[in-house]
């Protein structure tokens, strides 16, 4: 997963960001490449991440963000975390802390926001900060890029 530089309006990604963002993923189809080049070229206004969804993160009913983004954006102490889709429909979500390193992975309410949401595997979502100012008021925007509209998804 990457994020953004301090400077949220700097280019988004360079070609070996992009080869950092597929690597490790297994065998992430042509399709879900052209997804996430689709998503560099959003330019968000606000701090983001990028997130390839796999399979798992679909049926196990949780996902990661990751350490770097939540270190110096996010408050240790959100519990929950509203995200907003862009036609603005809205999903509390459960926050979990994970310790070292302090990661944060969305829990009970991510299953449900991926299935209203109809994601799948290979699918590719920029998390936009909206607000961090308030713990109980922590919204990230979520856009979606369906490796579908590319030509596939993900089987495994």
């Amino acid at each position: 997963m990457l994020q953004a530089a301090e400077g949220a309006h700097e280019k988004l990604l360079n070609c070996e960001d992009l080869e950092m963002l597929v690597y490790g993923f297994v065998d992430p189809s042509e399709e879900t490449k052209q997804a996430v080049k689709a998503a560099t070229l959003l330019n968000p206004q606000n701090l983001f991440f990028i997130a390839i969804l796999r399979p798992y993160t679909i049926t196990k009913g949780c996902m990661r963000a990751p350490s770097g983004f939540t270190k110096k954006h996010l408050p240790e102490d959100s519990a929950y975390v509203k995200l907003r889709t862009t036609d603005g429909g809205e999903w509390l979500v459960r926050s979990l802390w994970q310790k070292p390193g302090r990661r944060m992975m969305l829990t009970k309410g991510w299953r449900k926001f991926a299935g209203e949401n109809g994601l799948v595997g290979g699918d590719v979502c920029i998390f936009e900060l909206i607000n961090n100012n308030n713990p109980v008021h922590l919204v990230l925007k979520v856009t979606v890029f369906r490796a579908i509209q590319y030509g596939g998804g993900l089987s495994n």
